[in-house]
C-alpha cells in the first residue's frame, strides 16, 4: 500500500525587510526588496526584486533616499497617487540602513 502526503503551497507577499542565512554555522544577512514569497512543506523560497549583502548597500545613498521620502511623504495625503511608491521607497532605505548597521556592529 503506497501512502501519498498531499502538499500545500502558499503565496504571499512580502514587504522589503531583512534575511538571515545560516551557512556553515554562520549567520549571514541580506537585505531585500519586495515581491513575493512561496512556502509549500519544509522549503521557503523568497522571489524578490533585489537584494544585497550589507557590503554591497550604499548607506550615504540610502539615507538620502530616506530623506528625500520622508521629506515627499510629509507634503502629500495618503491620496496622492504616489504615496505608495515613496512609501515603499522609505522601507527600502530603512531596510538597507538597518541591515548595514547590523554588519557593521559585529566588525
Amino acid at each position: 500500500m503506497r501512502c501519498r502526503l498531499e502538499t500545500s503551497t502558499y503565496f504571499t507577499e512580502t514587504d522589503p525587510g531583512e534575511v538571515r542565512f545560516e551557512t556553515g554555522g554562520q549567520d549571514r544577512y541580506a537585505a531585500v526588496a519586495e515581491r513575493f514569497a512561496e512556502v509549500s512543506n519544509d522549503r521557503i523560497r523568497l522571489l524578490v526584486e533585489a537584494a544585497e549583502w550589507p557590503e554591497e548597500i550604499d548607506t550615504e545613498r540610502a539615507a538620502k533616499d530616506r530623506t528625500a521620502c520622508e521629506q515627499k511623504l510629509g507634503a502629500m495625503t495618503l491620496y496622492d497617487p504616489e504615496y505608495g511608491f515613496r512609501e515603499l521607497r522609505l522601507k527600502r532605505a530603512l531596510n538597507r540602513l538597518a541591515v548595514a548597521k547590523r554588519a557593521s556592529s559585529k566588525t
